[in-house]
């Protein structure tokens, strides 16, 4: 997504993905006493939805992939956009090998003001889909390396309602192997397609 230097200033912030009590980071959904998640209903109708994670790639970087939405029995509102850190925001990232949670960036961003033609009615059996970028890791910038494993979950929230679904994502960092003889070693920061859970 391309958007106007002067209209989309995004800036980041370091953090653990343990760091839930923080008023800050917590993205999490209103709980019930039985702590089953409780969602704004639209309609009079609990909001849910599909979303798939296809396509992904990770450059060390970078998590891009094609993100998928279908409202469940309800119709959603969706900002066709998809913006991070406003319309998906990343719950969790945890190391594939210990499962131990991984620092990762949280982008503060704004962006321009909301427009009706930037919102979809989306009804139950349709699907609404685009490429979409999270950048979770700047190891020039923090001087922390960049995970080869991870598994991170991700949150998606409709125009009238938060945490309407979320879907966890395995990625791998492609590890450069020797070929024939005399043949250089591959690319480091070559992507390769991984396959979202």
């Amino acid at each position: 997504m391309r958007l106007s230097p002067l209209l989309f200033v995004p800036t980041f912030f370091l953090i653990l993905a343990g760091c839930k009590g923080l008023p800050f980071f917590s993205h999490g959904s209103t709980r019930t006493s039985g702590g089953e998640e409780s969602h704004r209903t639209v309609d009079g109708a609990f909001a849910h939805a599909h979303l798939e994670f296809q396509e992904a790639s990770y450059d060390g970087e970078n998590l891009w992939g094609r993100l998928l939405i279908s409202p469940i029995e309800v119709e959603l509102r969706i900002d066709k956009r998809l913006i991070e850190s406003i319309d998906l925001t990343v719950d969790s990232v945890v190391s594939c090998e210990t499962g131990e949670a991984i620092p990762y960036l949280i982008l503060d961003a704004s962006a321009p003001s909301r427009r009706d033609e930037d919102i979809l009615t989306l009804k139950p059996g349709f699907w609404y889909g685009k490429q979409v970028r999270l950048f979770l890791f700047a190891e020039h910038a923090t001087h922390q390396p960049s995970p080869r494993c991870f598994e991170a979950v991700v949150a998606y929230h409709a125009v009238d309602v938060k945490n309407v679904a979320r879907v966890r994502i395995r990625a791998e960092r492609a590890v450069p192997t020797a070929l024939d003889a005399g043949v250089p070693h591959a690319d480091p920061d070559r992507t390769r397609t991984i396959e979202a859970e």
